[in-house]
């Protein structure tokens, strides 16, 4: 699903930002993004046939610059754990394979190769075993 927006799409590091303002909150043991009320913002699951039609995702919007973003939860929520944005090309690994359960102690930082592997392989991983 491709999404135009006119001011622009915010980068990860905006996205930081944005949230240090206090423009929404993430409950890292639950897993979801709530908005300024502290209510939980509507995810929607991306139409696609391919692997992105299996998470959640939210649309975040900066009044300030008049950027949005749709992010993926498990994504946001990697990151908000983490106070970083996910290295370049990582990708990030549901623990448990619920792709539903979003709660950060459930979420790993993974190379593409390393998550490949950890998924072609049938391995479960201990925290010992992920990088991040």
């Amino acid at each position: 699903m491709v999404k135009r927006y006119e001011n622009g799409v915010m980068t990860q590091r905006e996205v930081l930002k944005l949230l240090k303002s206090g423009a929404y909150t993430v409950d890292l043991e639950a897993g979801t993004v709530n908005g300024r009320n502290g209510k939980p913002l509507k995810t929607y699951r991306n139409n696609d046939d391919g692997d992105e039609g299996k998470y959640f995702f939210v649309a975040l919007y900066d009044a300030g610059t008049g950027k949005r973003k749709d992010i993926a939860v498990h994504r946001l929520v990697w990151m908000v754990g983490n106070n970083r944005t996910i290295p370049r090309d990582f990708e990030i690994h549901h623990h448990n394979g619920d792709t539903e359960d979003n709660a950060f102690n459930n979420l790993f930082a993974l190379s593409p190769i390393d998550h490949s592997k950890l998924h072609g392989r049938g391995l479960i991983a201990t925290e010992e075993d992920v990088p991040f």
